[in-house]
């Protein structure tokens, strides 16, 4: 007898072949039979009749580090058909820390990772990873080490570089991760302090990662102007450390740098081609989502929020970046190629996202824009003054940032998958509840980017694969009933820039372990989950 049938669907088994009718039966947590099952008795049918049933979709770039322990439930992925998630990305994570970095980098992390334990209880990642099992999310969950964890707990947030016993301090903590689990090293070459590493420093870290055969995940340096000499570092660190290498939301930021994803490909598909493990992720929108912070010139953020205040207080330093960020001067240290993004996109494309205090929420939602005009100042006294009062704790949804000829070009390439970069703050970019839903319906059934099983094989199998996940990611006997069933009819991604947290339509049932997690549309208190170490 199985646990659970689902009967009378169309099988797409992950991998991209051609669809086809059976039914899957399961018992416990793994997929014992597909076929014509219809006769054997079951504690629970599930009819799936004229519906796709495919495996569970993998999540390849989600910031849930927090979310995971606070809203365990997960409803945002669940929702769309999300099985397991990859947390950990673009240096920013929870874990390790020390006494005296604990606190500076808490608030730095706050505008992208949302709510927060009213503590942080760990130390190191391997106690981290210890409160996420115990967290029993509704779905799985597999980790990345943070270069900028890590970089912090060593060095701080100021910019210095380490010494003999400060990098081999690094090594061990990236030891000690991938020992406990992670399944490699994500760095931001774009975020604090990770942009003050140079490249030999993260050779040397990344031949870490390279000898416990994980991964390089990487925010390049640069999207904007300079996106194809970042892209080209990034093969170069990972080419020289040895290491496999997966590019984090590949994209050109702003008007002037559409059409560069085509050369960009071409630099990926030349690295592949020479014997280079590369591999990317994107996600299916026209907007991106970050802190406000990253409007702002790179020297300016540097030591942290604190440091930033205080800058933000002196009148003198406040009126050189209005000035810089007016004339967007070339930057003065390589590190830090600084992606003005009021130069790319315009103030009145900088939508505010969150805040951290109940004064400011007025403004979420609101531009920039249309914030200064209702306080009749100029755009940019309007961002720093929030910047000051918020201790520069903002998250910003960046409107008309991504061409979307650029986006379907991304996401249809044999290498890339997708992943939702999600920013848990008051009032998310719509990617947080959309994106899967979103490649189903808009991409592969409305635009044609891509045939269903091909996006489907996105959203499943390959980021299991660039994973190692095994018996993940795939329909077939042994494997884990991780199982979406959805109408490939009516499937869409119903959040807007306005109305964000709305769920999406036309994913009926999905499984996550073999337990029930939305039937009907509708999510059970199920929280089957898993948190998934690497061997």
């Amino acid at each position: 007898m199985f646990d659970l049938l689902i009967a009378g669907g169309l099988v797409y088994d992950g991998q991209g072949g051609t669809p086809y009718r059976a039914d899957v039966g399961v018992v416990g947590e793994r997929i014992v039979a597909l076929g014509r099952l219809g006769e054997r008795e079951a504690v629970r049918t599930i009819s799936a009749g004229g519906q796709a049933v495919c495996p569970g979709f993998i999540d390849m770039h989600s910031h849930a580090d927090l979310a995971v322990l606070t809203e365990p439930l997960a409803p945002a992925k669940v929702r769309q058909g999300v099985t397991t998630q990859l947390v950990g990305q673009c240096g920013l994570g929870p874990a390790p820390t020390t006494v005296e970095s604990a606190g500076p980098w808490r608030q730095t992390l706050a505008g992208v990772l949302g709510d927060q334990p009213s503590e942080w209880p760990w130390r190191t990642f391997a106690s981290y990873l210890d409160y996420l099992a115990r967290a029993r999310p509704a779905l799985n969950v597999a980790t990345l080490a943070t270069f900028g964890a890590i970089r912090s707990a060593v060095l701080g947030l100021d910019d210095r570089s380490p010494d003999d016993r400060q990098l081999a301090a690094m090594a061990g903590y990236v030891d000690e991760a991938l020992a406990t689990g992670a399944y490699g090293l994500s760095v931001g070459l774009v975020y604090l302090p990770c942009f003050f590493a140079e490249r030999e420093e993260l050779v040397a870290v990344y031949r870490r990662v390279a000898a416990g055969r994980a991964l390089m995940d990487i925010h390049i340096r640069d999207q904007a102007d300079g996106v194809l000499g970042a892209l080209r570092e990034a093969v170069t660190v990972a080419d020289s450390a040895g290491v496999s290498l997966h590019v984090s939301h590949l994209c050109a930021a702003g008007p002037r740098n559409w059409g560069k994803p085509q050369q960009m490909l071409a630099l990926i598909d030349a690295a592949r081609a020479r014997g280079q493990d590369v591999t990317f992720d994107q996600h299916p929108y026209e907007a991106g989502s970050t802190l406000l912070s990253q409007v702002l010139p790179a020297w300016s953020v540097a030591g942290g929020n604190q440091a930033l205040t205080a800058r933000l207080a002196d009148p003198q330093i406040r009126q050189r970046i209005k000035r810089e960020i007016a004339e967007n001067p070339p930057a003065s240290d390589p590190r830090m190629p600084w992606q003005n993004y009021v130069d790319l996109v315009g103030w009145g494309n900088v939508l505010i996202a969150g805040t951290r205090s109940e004064r400011n929420r007025a403004c979420l939602g609101h531009t920039v824009s249309e914030i200064a005009a209702e306080r009749g100042c100029e755009p940019a006294d309007a961002a720093l003054d929030l910047l000051l009062a918020e201790e520069g704790q903002v998250a910003m949804v960046l409107l008309n940032l991504y061409s979307p000829a650029d986006l379907a070009l991304i996401i249809k390439h044999p290498a890339g998958m997708i992943g939702s970069d999600d920013v848990y703050v008051g009032n998310p970019h719509p990617r947080l509840y959309g994106t899967f839903p979103r490649v189903l319906g808009k991409f592969a059934r409305d635009d044609g980017a891509l045939p269903l099983a091909a996006a489907i094989q996105r959203l499943t199998s390959a980021p299991a694969s660039r994973l190692g996940l095994r018996d993940r990611g795939v329909l077939r006997e042994g494997a884990f009933a991780d199982i979406v069933v959805f109408d490939p009819a009516s499937v869409r991604d119903r959040a807007t820039y306005a109305e964000p947290r709305q769920f999406p339509e036309g994913i009926f049932f999905v499984a996550v372990n073999g337990q029930i997690a939305v039937e009907e549309g509708r999510q059970t208190e199920a929280r089957a989950g898993h948190l998934l170490r690497r061997d």
